[in-house]
């Protein structure tokens, strides 16, 4: 996803927060974005 993809820039560079869309998103919301995809494709049967 667009968050996923920016957070790794974001973190090779050396941030652990920055703003997306304009939210602050840190490591914390990357877990639970992380958990929400990994529900969303076990309930399709895809995996992420």
């Amino acid at each position: 996803t667009e968050l996923l993809a920016a957070f790794e820039e974001h973190e090779s560079s050396g941030k652990m927060a920055f703003t997306f869309n304009g939210a602050m998103v840190d490591v914390p919301h990357l877990k639970r974005a992380k958990q929400v995809l990994a529900t969303a494709a076990k309930l399709s049967g895809k995996t992420i």
